[in-house]
């Protein structure tokens, strides 16, 4: 998958099943792998449903954080003495 960062996709990619791979080292740390099973991409309704549900509520919290954000900065108190 492209969620992950390019070496560590590539190693995954390129091992067999149930092999375990040498330690390799990316920008993340040092890893090792093994593939137990591959499968397609679920690209399901259901979760095309979920995922566009999961950008909507992101998108609403972060609006309603922001707002909570301003709030508070208009209502502080700041005494400034010279």
């Amino acid at each position: 998958p492209d969620i992950y960062v390019p070496e560590f996709r590539d190693r995954v990619r390129q091992l067999d099943l149930n092999v375990i791979s040498e330690p390799f080292r990316t920008t993340h740390g040092w890893h090792i792998v093994e593939v137990l099973e591959r499968r397609e991409q679920d690209v399901t309704e259901q979760l095309l449903r979920e995922q566009a549900q999961q950008i909507l509520y992101s998108r609403k919290f972060q609006e309603e954080l922001d707002v909570w954000l301003q709030e508070l900065r208009d209502n502080a108190f700041v005494d400034i003495r010279t």
